[in-house]
């Protein structure tokens, strides 16, 4: 919407400029005397058309860019999806544990892990790099360390960065009970 929206100011803007700057008399002259009404009548005419073929031209590419790079990288457009890595209820006496997540690329073109973080010290997961193919799922083993990981529900977070201009990261949450 914001990009019909943007198209139309443009557009109305452009048309009024056009509009004011038509002359109804041609003061460059030719070489043997002064522009005739027919000569001034087909120079703004041509100047006219020449005006409203670009403006159309350059609404519709405007409106194309824009709503591809922009609204795509607003975050609007999703291809990664992450499901939660669930460790269940788990003695804290256990000492570390491991939950798996996955990481599906919804879209049609293939996209690359470039790295991450993690929200406690307690997570570890490999942020090496890897591409996932259109339709992939990725299967990430998270090992938590249940020594620095207080008593009671625990949610941590990791972020995986994405190579994609339309979707710059993915969050997988860590859900779980340590007993």
């Amino acid at each position: 919407m914001a990009s019909i929206d943007g198209t139309i100011v443009i557009w109305a803007f452009s048309l009024i400029f056009i509009l004011e700057n038509r002359t109804d008399r041609i003061q460059v002259g030719r070489a043997g005397g002064a522009y005739t009404d027919a000569d001034k009548s087909t120079i703004l005419r041509f100047r006219e058309s020449v005006g409203l073929v670009g403006i159309f031209a350059g609404m519709s590419l405007f409106a194309l860019v824009y709503h591809s790079e922009f609204v795509g990288m607003s975050g609007n457009v999703t291809i990664a999806e992450a499901s939660p890595a669930a460790f269940g209820s788990v003695a804290q006496s256990q000492g570390e544990v491991t939950a798996f997540a996955k990481i599906k690329n919804i879209s049609g073109r293939p996209f690359r892990l470039i790295g991450g973080g993690r929200s406690c010290r307690c997570v570890s997961a490999n942020f090496e790099l890897r591409e996932v193919l259109p339709g992939e799922s990725l299967t990430i083993p998270i090992k938590i360390n249940l020594q620095k990981v207080r008593v009671g529900q625990t949610r941590q977070r990791l972020i995986y960065y994405l190579d994609s201009p339309f979707q710059r990261s993915v969050l997988v949450d860590i859900e779980g009970e340590v007993l």
